[in-house]
């Protein structure tokens, strides 16, 4: 197992930091940081949705991305309002379906040791349990809120940071999320689902337009 993870660091290690490096050099480039993703304001494009909708057809099951984000962006519409703050956080079908998901993996774990003709060692399951753990509290205490040119968003770590939105120039949609770049260099990170989606969409739809781009 030790072996797996010095092969499996040597090999990602590397990759990582020349993604960074490729980064930091097209900002300094061309004086802005490279954006991956498609636009906000811009829908999918033909070849995707004919994608989707074969892969729809095709499964007797339809298309089990779009299944998961409808189940995942289950939720309220509407952010909620404190005072002059806007806040958005995780919708009810990530949450709840993330527990489901949980307890499909306890199931599956639970039928493979009984048929399996080694046992898991069980560091195995403590590592999957915690991050597990970490995954869930994540989304419970996650939040987005907007508070004039304001936004405030909290990273991965649980750790929260400020935005200026007048000094946006970007958002882009991911397979992981949101990314909004800002012209001092910073990138805020947002989930794909989240209370209030469409509003927070076109508010910063607007804030891209206020700001020329």
């Amino acid at each position: 197992m030790l072996m797996t993870l010095m092969v499996a660091a040597a090999v990602l290690i590397p990759l990582w930091l020349a993604k960074v490096a490729g980064k930091a050099l097209w900002q300094r480039l061309f004086g802005e940081p490279l954006m991956a993703g498609q636009d906000i304001r811009s829908s999918d494009g033909v070849l995707t949705r004919m994608s989707n909708a074969a892969i729809g057809i095709a499964s007797p099951v339809g298309n089990p991305t779009d299944n998961l984000s409808t189940i995942f962006a289950f939720g309220r519409k509407q952010p909620k309002q404190e005072g002059h703050t806007t806040v958005f956080r995780a919708p009810v079908g990530w949450k709840y379906g993330f527990c489901a998901v949980v307890g499909f993996l306890v199931y599956f774990c639970f039928h493979f040791e009984r048929t399996a003709n080694a046992p898991t060692p069980w560091d195995m399951y403590v590592i999957g349990a915690a991050m597990l753990g970490y995954m869930a509290a994540y989304i419970w205490r996650f939040r987005v809120t907007i508070d004039g040119t304001q936004l405030t968003a909290m990273n991965f770590f649980f750790a929260t940071f400020r935005y200026d939105l007048t000094l946006m120039l970007g958002a882009r949609r991911t397979k992981d999320g949101y990314k909004l770049y800002f012209s001092d260099g910073r990138v805020a990170r947002l989930p794909l689902f989240i209370e209030g989606h469409d509003v927070l969409i076109q508010f910063l739809s607007e804030e891209l337009e206020a700001n020329g781009y």
